[in-house]
């Protein structure tokens, strides 16, 4: 199965409120994930991917995934 979920996060959000998107997936093993910021971007937004509590994506539960112009 392949999903596809946008999130768009507006200009000047809070790291203290930031931006969410719940992602409703069937059950099985995930092999592959893309996440992509558009130019200018700058790094500014972060992103992390949860499950329930806990960080799953990066996998260090104080770090974030950044770009500018590009897809991880």
């Amino acid at each position: 199965m392949i999903y596809e979920y946008d999130l768009t996060v507006p200009a000047n959000t809070l790291a203290s409120a930031p931006a969410s998107l719940e992602c409703v997936l069937t059950s099985g093993i995930i092999h592959r994930l893309e996440v992509t910021w558009p130019d200018g971007c700058n790094g500014l937004v972060r992103v992390a991917i949860r499950r329930a509590l806990h960080q799953v994506w990066p996998t260090n539960p104080d770090g974030w995934l950044t770009g500018n112009g590009r897809t991880l």
